[in-house]
């Protein structure tokens, strides 16, 4: 349970994530010439800049609030029993942050080696850091192609680079878990038949070298085919 100044704190820090998004997407407008790629972060950054405008009319909902209410539950995932070796979870984008904090919740202090393909590691260890997730057992790839000293960095079309970088972190550190966030975005520098190949090729290297693998996707009616597509090679949905 959280009280009501916890929660309008929440949302500013909310709000903050938010503008740090956008910025960063601003910044890749910049950056990349293919005008495929600059509409996809233009969509992105102007949902970022939504989200902004949505936090803003909560903050005075939640002030405003009669101080008989006491507190707000916190939405919580279930604990998932990770039984099998891959799994995909789908979300839409407005509770899409959220879910992702869930799960690194829900993992605990368990080895985690985290591939984003839309955060650089700076912005995924604060958003961590301030929902009480400890980065101290998370390793972070950073596949969004911006240069980063601090952490693996590689090229968001290297998925062969990719799944050499997850199977020696599976074979050098025992039970890990790896959260690859999101799946939806390969499509930005992959072809649909390389991603499939790539998803069926470590979905299997889970079962062989013994770690577990979560594919977390987007959630939308767009994506429903892809989406299905890498249900198919996973054993369980979320």
């Amino acid at each position: 349970m959280i009280t009501k100044k916890d929660l309008i704190q929440k949302l500013k820090k909310q709000k903050q994530f938010e503008v740090d998004a956008r910025d960063l997407y601003s910044q890749n407008l910049r950056k990349f010439k293919d005008k495929k790629i600059k509409s996809v972060f233009k969509v992105i950054r102007d949902d970022e800049v939504r989200h902004m405008k949505i936090v803003d009319e909560m903050i005075p909902i939640v002030k405003q609030y009669k101080s008989s209410i006491k507190s707000v539950q916190e939405h919580k995932i279930k604990n998932i029993v990770y039984s099998q070796s891959s799994f995909l979870i789908k979300e839409n984008v407005s509770n899409y942050v959220r879910k992702i904090v869930d799960v690194m919740k829900n993992l605990g202090n368990n080895n985690v080696l985290y591939i984003s393909f839309n955060k650089v590691p700076k912005y995924t260890k604060k958003l961590f850091k301030e929902n009480q997730i400890n980065n101290k057992n998370i390793m972070f790839v950073n596949a969004v192609g911006i240069d980063d000293n601090e952490n693996i960095g590689i090229q968001p079309t290297e998925l062969i680079k990719l799944s050499i970088i997850i199977c020696k972190a599976a074979e050098s550190t025992k039970d890990l878990y790896v959260v690859v966030d999101t799946i939806s975005l390969f499509k930005m520098f992959n072809n649909t038949n390389s991603i499939l190949k790539f998803v069926k090729f470590l979905n299997g290297k889970a079962s062989e070298l013994d770690f577990k693998i979560i594919w977390v996707a987007i959630d939308s009616t767009e994506d429903d085919g892809f989406n299905s597509q890498i249900q198919s090679f996973t054993d369980k949905k979320i």
